[in-house]
C-alpha cells in the first residue's frame, strides 16, 4: 500500500541536495505566481518530505487511493492503466519536472485505476492531500498555483495525445524528444504499448534511424 512507502526514514544519496530539490519547486510556483508570501514556502517546505524509490518499485498500485502528490526532481516513472482489449497499456512517462500523481485519485480519494512503477531511481518531494487541503483553506495562492500546475498537465497531456495522430515514426520522434532518457531504461515491448504499435514496427524505426544516422 501507497502508505507502506513511508516506514522508513528517507535516506539521501550521494547526488541528492534536498535544498536545491525545494529551490527548483519554489522556482516553478513564483514563475506561474509571481510575489508569493514567503509564508507559503516556509508551510510547504514544514509539511513536505522528501522521498526515493528504487527502479522498479511500485509508487502506486491500481485499486489503492493516491494520498501524496510526488514533485519529481529526479528519475523516470511510467503511468500504466488496464484497457479493454489491450491489457496493462503504458499512457504516460513522468520524469523530473512533472508531478506524479493518479489525478483523479487524488483529487477525489478515490481508487485508482492508475499504477505508478518508478523505472529508475527516483527522487521525489512529497504532498500529502490532506496537508494540500489546509494551504488551500490558508492560502488563496496555493489555489491559484494549483488551478495553473493543473492546466499544465492537461494541456500536456492533450499535446502528447495529438501525437498518435502522427506516423509511428513521428510519434517515436516526438518521445525521444520528450522523455531523453528513455531509450536507456524501457525494453522495445513497454515503448511500442505506449506508442501503440508493434515491438516489431517500432525495432524497424529504430534500425531505420540508426542507418541514417551512420551515413556520411
Amino acid at each position: 500500500m501507497e502508505g507502506e512507502l513511508f516506514d522508513k526514514p528517507f535516506e539521501p544519496g550521494g547526488n541528492t541536495d534536498i535544498n536545491a530539490a525545494y529551490d527548483g519547486i519554489f522556482t516553478m510556483f513564483s514563475t506561474l505566481v509571481p510575489d508569493l508570501p514567503a509564508a507559503l514556502y516556509d508551510r510547504f517546505r514544514k509539511v513536505t518530505f522528501p522521498i526515493s524509490f528504487a527502479k522498479d518499485q511500485v509508487i502506486l498500485d491500481y485499486g489503492e487511493i493516491c494520498k501524496h502528490a510526488y514533485f519529481a526532481i529526479s528519475g523516470l516513472v511510467r503511468l500504466t492503466r488496464i484497457l479493454t482489449g489491450r491489457g496493462e497499456t503504458t499512457v504516460m512517462f513522468l520524469t523530473e519536472g512533472d508531478i506524479l500523481v493518479s489525478p483523479k485519485s487524488f483529487y477525489k480519494q478515490t481508487m485508482s485505476v492508475e499504477k505508478l512503477t518508478a523505472l529508475m531511481d527516483t527522487f521525489c518531494i512529497a504532498l500529502p492531500w490532506e496537508e494540500l487541503q489546509i494551504l488551500y483553506r490558508d492560502f488563496i495562492e496555493a489555489n491559484v498555483v494549483v488551478r495553473l500546475l493543473t492546466e499544465q498537465y492537461y494541456l500536456q497531456a492533450l499535446e502528447r495525445a495529438t501525437w498518435f495522430y502522427e506516423s509511428p515514426q513521428v510519434r517515436y520522434g516526438h518521445v525521444l524528444t520528450a522523455y531523453p532518457k528513455l531509450v536507456q531504461h524501457v525494453s522495445v515491448k513497454e515503448l511500442a504499448s505506449y506508442l501503440g504499435i508493434a515491438p516489431e514496427t517500432l525495432s524497424r524505426i529504430r534500425n531505420r534511424i540508426s542507418r541514417k544516422r551512420r551515413k556520411p
